[in-house]
């Protein structure tokens, strides 16, 4: 079966394609382990706070990730490593998919998209639902080169029909954003970076409950 398959209710893909596809993109992935962390994220992310204890990865980057800010530089370094695979996951499963629904379900008001860029579009799970949403429109998505994320992006890319950009790359009719502006040490100076793509459509979701960068 072909990985994704646009329908009305939009893509589906299950944990096991998924992990299935990095391993085609990045050689040499635990996906035992992926899938682990992968089901214990999905968890914590649902409220199970028992869950953390098995995420020692997670638990690993994120002391990294702050004591980087604290030093001063953020340390993006953490972002290359194979346990975001397993997190992306996660936030497609609790949070982005559903926003794209939301999307969906006001379609008629959006008027016409002809491109649209997903801002940190991690494994590209939400770039193919937008590539589905708009199937005849030019889609992108954005991420940090040399990492596994923009290697298994890439490939499913390759199978959904979009692009992966490490910017934006000219005006485009929308732009969705999710967890992304959180990430960057200036974020309504970002923001204003974005805008000068000249968006009709601006989507920005973000649940995040933490510190972050911005």
């Amino acid at each position: 079966a072909q990985l994704y398959k646009a329908g009305r209710r939009g893509t589906s893909v299950t944990l096991i394609e998924y992990l299935s596809l990095c391993g085609s993109a990045v050689p040499g992935l635990n996906l035992r382990v992926l899938r682990e962390q992968a089901e214990a994220a999905t968890r914590y992310y649902k409220g199970d706070s028992s869950a953390r204890e098995l995420l020692v990865p997670y638990q690993e980057l994120e002391q990294r990730w702050y004591q980087s800010l604290r030093d001063g530089e953020p340390d993006y370094s953490v972002y290359s490593h194979d346990f975001f695979i397993a997190e992306v996951w996660a936030c497609w499963v609790i949070y982005s998919h559903k926003y794209l629904r939301a999307v969906r379900s006001i379609l008629p008001r959006l008027g016409n998209v002809s491109s649209a860029v997903d801002l940190g579009c991690g494994t590209g799970l939400t770039t193919a639902e937008m590539k589905a949403i708009w199937p005849a429109a030019e889609i992108s998505g954005t991420n940090l080169p040399g990492t596994c994320q923009f290697a298994v992006a890439r490939a499913l890319g390759c199978k959904a029909g979009f692009e992966v950009k490490e910017y934006i790359n000219g005006p485009v009719d929308l732009v969705f954003a999710s967890e992304y502006f959180e990430h960057h040490q200036r974020p309504i100076h970002h923001l204003f970076d974005v805008l000068s793509s000249e968006p009709r459509l601006l989507v920005i979701a973000n649940s995040f409950g933490s510190r972050s960068v911005g």
